[in-house]
């Protein structure tokens, strides 16, 4: 029987391809923040998780989660995260330190390139475009999506939620509200 683990904010598809080899993982591939209950009621059962610096991992939760093995924070820090507790509740920590070093942009270009089969820019934009489309379909305003996604001009936002989306953002929003 495969061990139970929590992923807490969205991942490469790949990334959960890889460790539902090995787990049975719950993702949180809409990139929601938990709050701490949210976060303490989604580890109940789990062995392990996998976290970001958001993501505070303290003696009181770690009281609620019992069967808590691992954690194992994506971050070269782990501030978010009470050591002692962890080591008192028997519970591993890791962190991915030096994940930044010695990385060229040409190399990291590459490698996100071959891992993604993307480049880094056009995965971005991409991304916050899905994050645009998400926003306006939820009622958002042009304008309060343009800013959520980083535009400070709407009409910058609007041509670039064209070229990625292939629709206008105002014409995105009346196909999403037609088929809700």
């Amino acid at each position: 029987m495969k061990q139970k683990i929590l992923v807490t904010r969205e991942v490469f598809d790949e990334t959960i391809e890889v460790l539902r080899e090995h787990f049975e993982v719950e993702a949180n591939q809409a990139d929601r923040l938990y709050t701490n209950d949210e976060l303490a009621t989604k580890l109940q059962g789990k062995n392990g998780v996998q976290t970001q610096s958001s993501d505070r991992i303290d003696a009181q939760l770690l009281d609620k989660c019992p069967g808590l093995k691992a954690v194992c924070n994506t971050a070269v820090g782990y501030n978010n995260i009470d050591i002692e507790a962890c080591t008192r509740h028997g519970v591993m920590v890791t962190n991915t330190p030096g994940v930044l070093r010695s990385l060229s942009r040409s190399v990291f270009s590459e490698r996100f390139a071959r891992f993604t089969g993307e480049a880094p820019m056009h995965y971005v934009g991409r991304w916050r475009m899905q994050l645009a489309a998400r926003l306006l379909a939820g009622g958002e305003s042009i304008g309060s999506a343009a800013q959520e996604v980083g535009y400070n001009s709407d009409a910058a936002f609007q041509r670039a939620f064209k070229k990625f989306v292939g629709a206008t953002p105002g014409e995105w929003r009346k196909r999403a509200k037609a088929a809700a």
